[in-house]
C-alpha cells in the first residue's frame, strides 16, 4: 500500500461537464477573464458561508493582500499569529503593514485571546496604529474563544479579518467562518477543502468595502474603464477556467467535508488511549482540512517510519512559526512565543482527503500505533 499527502479525484460526469464548458469558454468571443463563470463562482461560494458578498481572487495570499489594502492598513500594525503558514504575514507587509504577533493556544491552535489583548495595550503603549488582526483558522477549526477574540477586537475598534484558507464551511454556533469579522479570506489551492488549482476569495457583508475591494482586485480602476481611482490596485483577476472549476467543485463541497469528517473520526477512534492526542473542534462543523494530533515523538524519526511503511505525512501547521522565519526572525529576536514554539516542533499531520479510503485510515492508524510502540521499546533501550 502507498499513501502519497495528498490525491485529487474527479468523476467521469465532472470531467465530462468541465470539458463541455471549456468549450463554452473558449467560443465565447474572448471572454476568458473576470466572465459568467468567475461571477458564478463568487455567487455560488457566497451562498455555501453565508457571506453577502464574494469577491474572486488570483489566490489565497493574495486575497488576504486585498483585504488589508481595502482597510488601508499602510504605516500600521496588524497583529497576526505567530503560528501561521508565513504567506499571511507576507500579505500584510506587501499591503505595506508592520506586522505584530501573538502567541497560540493549544487546543484550537489559534490565537490566544488573553495574549491578543496584551499585544494589542502594547501597540498602543507605543502610540501604534493598528491596521487590523488576523485570525487564522487552522485546519479548518474555529476557537472557542472567538466570541472573545471578536469582541476584544470591538473593544478597541480594530478590524477583525479572517483567514479562512482551512475553513471552507466551518461553523461555531451560529457564526460561519468567513463571516465572522469584517472581512473573510480563503484559498483554492489545490489541497484545500474547495479546489481550483489556484485563485482566492475575499468576502465580506459591507457592501461599501466589497466595491472598494472590486476596484483594488481590478488595477484600482472606477466605473470608467481607462480611470484609475485608487491607490494600491493590483491586476489580481481571475481567468474563467478557474472560475468554472471553483463553482463545480462548490457543488460537491459539503459531501467532501462529510468524508473528511468521516475519516477524523476513525483516527480519533483508532487511536484513543493513545499517545496521539487529536486537535479538534468541540462544536459544530469543522471542514477538517487537516488531522493535526500533537505527540512527543521525535517528528523526524516518525516521518521517517512512517514513509519506510510507503506513508507520506502531510506539512505541519506550522513547522516553522513567524518568529523563526527569515525574513521576520530579526524582528522578533527579543520576544518569547513558547506556546507556538512548542507545538511547531510536537505535532504531526497524517492524511486526511476525501480520496483515502477505509482500509487506506486504518492502515495509516495501525502503522501510528505501531510507530509509538517501537519508538518507546527504543527509548527504553537507551534508557
Amino acid at each position: 500500500m502507498n499513501i502519497p499527502k495528498f490525491r485529487l479525484e474527479y468523476s467521469k460526469k465532472f470531467i465530462d461537464k468541465f470539458k463541455k464548458n471549456v468549450e463554452k469558454i473558449l467560443k465565447s468571443n474572448g471572454s476568458l477573464s473576470e466572465g459568467k463563470y468567475v461571477r458564478l463562482f463568487e455567487k455560488k461560494f457566497a451562498k455555501l458561508i453565508g457571506a453577502k458578498y464574494c469577491a474572486a481572487a488570483v489566490n489565497g495570499t493574495a486575497s488576504i493582500e486585498l483585504a488589508l489594502r481595502a482597510l488601508g492598513v499602510s504605516n500600521k500594525a496588524v497583529i497576526i499569529p505567530c503560528n501561521t503558514f508565513f504567506a499571511t504575514a507576507l500579505a500584510a507587509t506587501n499591503a505595506g503593514a508592520k506586522i505584530e504577533l501573538v502567541d497560540m493556544e493549544e487546543e484550537s491552535f489559534s490565537i490566544s485571546h488573553i495574549e491578543l489583548e496584551k499585544v494589542i495595550k502594547n501597540c498602543l503603549v507605543r502610540k501604534e496604529k493598528i491596521g487590523a488582526v488576523v485570525i487564522v483558522h487552522i485546519g479548518g477549526i474555529i476557537s472557542k474563544h472567538i466570541l472573545k477574540i471578536k469582541k476584544i477586537c470591538n473593544k478597541y475598534q480594530i478590524p477583525l479579518v479572517e483567514d479562512a484558507a482551512h475553513a471552507h464551511c466551518s461553523k461555531y454556533g451560529n457564526l460561519r467562518a468567513g463571516t465572522i469579522g469584517k472581512i473573510g479570506c480563503f484559498s483554492f489551492f489545490q489541497t484545500k477543502v474547495i479546489a481550483s488549482g489556484e485563485g482566492g476569495m475575499i468576502a465580506t457583508n459591507d457592501k461599501k468595502l466589497y466595491e472598494h475591494i472590486l476596484s483594488i482586485r481590478n488595477s484600482g480602476r472606477g466605473n470608467a474603464p481607462n480611470e484609475i481611482i485608487n491607490s494600491g490596485g493590483n491586476n489580481f483577476l481571475v481567468p474563467e477556467f478557474t472560475g468554472l472549476l471553483g463553482s463545480m467543485d462548490c457543488d460537491r463541497a459539503l459531501e467532501r467535508i462529510k468524508k473528511r469528517n468521516k475519516l477524523t473520526n476513525i483516527y480519533v477512534a483508532r487511536l484513543k488511549g493513545s499517545g496521539y492526542l487529536p486537535v479538534l473542534q468541540k462544536k459544530s462543523l469543522c471542514s477538517q482540512y487537516k488531522m493535526i494530533l500533537k505527540t512527543n515523538i521525535e517528528r523526524e524519526w516518525l516521518r521517517q517510519f512512517c514513509r519506510k511503511h510507503n506513508i507520506s505525512l502531510t506539512p505541519e501547521v506550522y513547522r516553522v512559526p513567524i518568529n523563526k522565519q527569515p525574513l521576520y526572525s530579526q524582528q522578533f529576536k527579543k520576544l518569547k512565543f513558547p506556546v507556538s514554539d512548542k507545538i511547531s516542533q510536537s505535532h504531526i499531520c497524517p492524511p486526511l482527503y476525501p480520496e483515502l479510503t477505509l482500509k487506506e485510515i486504518n492502515y495509516i492508524c495501525d502503522i501510528l500505533l505501531k510507530a509509538e510502540k517501537e519508538y518507546q521499546r527504543q527509548s527504553y533501550k537507551v534508557d
